[in-house]
């Protein structure tokens, strides 16, 4: 007799984000494909147009997550859904679309616009979504290897420029290491435990206290050098200043914002879930919380291309976050979540108001050719200024807010050094952001004016209408502000996605 062949119900409704970005990448090839570049901007139109509902998707299924006690397993044990998937994912989708907004007047100028980045964008962001899902370690790799693989060829992908070419090699070697980190821990973990499902390697741990030293925690800590690559800690983080300036500007926005808030979600999920019965990771996390807040607001200062500036404040930013992961307690968890929206909002802002800027050279600006900024675009320098002062940790912006959640987790576990570490930080840093802008409000060169309004009146085919660019200036500060004066809503939301332990609801329940 043969055994009968049984097929797992799949509730479709739960993969809606992932379904609607895939059948955007699907239509957008399709579209090229058959259309040529005679009508290039469709693509953009479709990417927009599947990260919406993408996001939109989030929204419904936070509700219906009620009736499962917060916490739904779809496809075996491959994904987790639940509030932090849910939180993580609209991130995910909101920077996709956001940067797919401000990137097409840029493409249009420098002559690149192609579906292509458009079909990229939405792979990675696929990556990015079940990352932040992922209940199983392997399917963790595979979704680390589709975001990464797109955000490559994104950085690599004005191929004229030296610099695009160099950001693009660099972040791909330096990711393959990355990658080879995260899949010999998953190999030991595997070795340690038996199995690769998040849920089976906490119940083996608990179950086993001996198996709580020796190859798990050298499994666990090639895993978080995996993923501390990602987000760009210290001392994984040299990739981060070369490809934040030669990788497309706008593209930029989507790196900093979308893959570490993909890599920050699967953080909390591994280490807050599955080897939660163990804390020798922690010792780890302090070391590259310290250094990357250290190095970060240091090597910021001392920079005079903006968008290096703005490289090693993402690396200080890293490190705040990972302030809130130490703490390993309800109050870190959604102080990290809180973080990734506002800095999400931030960076994604300032590097699409700067890809406004065009230098000789392809890259930059330095802070020598910002002083002109303020005078050409006084809307979108008073959007980067607001961006500026959030970074920098004003108070009043949705940065304070971040900031302050962090350090308060951090004192509510006694961690004083770390806490006085991250204000001191701040503090540093806020000189880097200062000095932005003093060249833009308070430096004037004249004759650097008149060249560019020369040049401008000259080629005047060269210049696009940044639309896109105000849109997403505007969107971006108007959140900043809210989230600084009416900090509430994102806390809450925050503070549900950090609940991240809960009863799972068998497949095809309803």
């Amino acid at each position: 007799m043969t055994a009968a062949i049984v097929f797992e119900k799949v509730a479709w409704a739960y993969l809606a984000p992932l379904i609607a970005l895939a059948v955007g990448a699907l239509a957008i090839v399709s579209w090229s494909s058959f259309a040529g570049r005679a009508r290039r901007d469709v693509g953009r139109y479709l990417l927009l147009l599947s990260a919406a509902v993408a996001a939109a998707s989030t929204v419904f299924l936070w509700t219906d997550l009620d009736r499962y006690s917060g916490t739904r397993q779809v496809l075996g044990s491959a994904l987790v859904v639940d509030r932090l998937f849910l939180f993580s994912a609209a991130l995910v989708c909101a920077s996709v679309f956001l940067c797919a907004v401000g990137a097409g007047a840029f493409l249009r100028r420098e002559g690149v616009a192609a579906p292509e980045a458009w079909a990229l964008l939405a792979m990675s962001g696929i990556g990015g979504v079940v990352m932040a899902g992922a209940g199983d370690l392997l399917v963790m790799f595979v979704a680390l290897e589709t975001l990464s693989l797109g955000a490559y060829v994104l950085a690599g992908y004005d191929r004229r420029r030296l610099a695009s070419l160099e950001a693009g090699l660099k972040y791909f070697f330096l990711g393959a290491v990355a990658s080879a980190f995260f899949l010999y821990g998953v190999a030991l973990l595997y070795g340690a435990t038996g199995t690769t499902d998040l849920t089976l390697v906490r119940a083996s741990l608990e179950a086993d206290p001996g198996m709580r030293s020796g190859m798990t925690v050298v499994g666990s800590v090639l895993v978080l050098i995996g993923l501390a690559f990602k987000v760009a800690a210290v001392p994984f983080h040299l990739w981060a200043p070369d490809v934040y300036r030669g990788a497309p500007t706008p593209f930029v926005g989507y790196l900093a914002s979308g893959v570490k808030v993909a890599a920050f979600a699967a953080t909390l999920r591994v280490f807050s879930l599955s080897l939660a019965p163990t804390d020798d990771w922690r010792a780890f996390v302090y070391a590259l919380a310290v250094a990357s807040l250290l190095v970060g607001s240091m090597g910021a200062v001392v920079q005079t291309d903006v968008r290096r500036v703005l490289a090693y404040s993402s690396v200080s930013h890293a490190g705040f976050m990972l302030v809130g992961v130490h703490a390993a307690s309800q109050r870190g968890f959604e102080a990290v979540l809180v973080y990734l929206a506002a800095y999400s909002a931030m960076v994604i802002g300032a590097f699409t108001i700067l890809s406004v800027h065009r230098s000789e050279d392809g890259v930059g600006p330095t802070l020598a050719e910002m002083k002109n900024f303020q005078r050409t675009h006084p809307a979108l320098g008073f959007a980067l200024m607001v961006l500026l002062f959030a970074q920098a940790g004003m108070p009043f912006t949705s940065g304070f807010v971040a900031k302050f959640s962090v350090v308060v987790a951090a004192a509510e576990t006694e961690e004083w050094f770390l806490a006085t570490v991250a204000m001191l930080s701040a503090v540093v840093a806020a000189y880097a952001y200062l000095r932005i802008l003093v060249a833009m409000y308070f430096a004037h060169d004249d004759e650097a004016a008149e060249r560019d309004g020369r040049s401008r009146s000259e080629a005047p085919s060269r210049v696009a209408k940044f639309r896109g660019v105000g849109l997403v200036a505007g969107l971006c500060a108007a959140l900043t502000l809210f989230i600084g004066f009416a900090p509430g809503p994102v806390q809450d939301l925050a503070a549900r996605a950090a609940q991240l332990v809960g009863p799972v609801a068998v497949n095809g329940d309803r």
